[in-house]
């Protein structure tokens, strides 16, 4: 389970890699557009925002939004990156399940708590939230 874990992860950041700019107008000026990509990818990976991406990378945002006109799918790929955190959040809790019965127990009790969703919330953050309370409730409870 745990390599097919790995394997998934490794697949995931190999489709999710931005897509390098070409040579004829380099948002970047000059600079290795290979290391900006990575330093980018590394960020959105884990859930920075634009202006903290373009902190790491030591870009401007003005040449983050030109590299995203010369590479419109960069956006969408942003997008993806930004979901990996969630998606490692989800891959530890069900590896969690698996090896710890107090978590699973506790997962099984509050499983109603966790899918119902106000729709007004922003995606994921009233998971967050639901999580954040039954963790403290169980901590407290110890």
């Amino acid at each position: 389970m745990k390599e097919l874990a790995q394997e998934l992860t490794k697949s995931v950041h190999k489709a999710l890699s931005l897509p390098a700019p070409q040579p004829s107008s380099d948002p970047f000026f000059g600079q290795d557009a290979n290391q900006i990509t990575k330093k980018l990818e590394e960020a959105y990976s884990h859930g920075c925002t634009d202006s903290e991406a373009c902190a790491h990378a030591k870009i401007t945002l003005d040449q983050l939004k030109q590299y995203e006109l010369l590479c419109p799918q960069t956006r969408e790929h942003k997008s993806l990156l930004r979901s990996l955190p969630l998606y490692y959040a989800r891959q530890t809790l069900t590896q969690g399940l698996q090896t710890d019965p107090k978590l699973a127990l506790t997962f099984l009790k509050n499983i109603d708590k966790l899918t119902t969703a106000d729709p007004t919330d922003t995606p994921h953050q009233n998971l967050i939230d639901r999580l954040r309370k039954i963790t403290t409730n169980t901590q407290s409870h110890k």
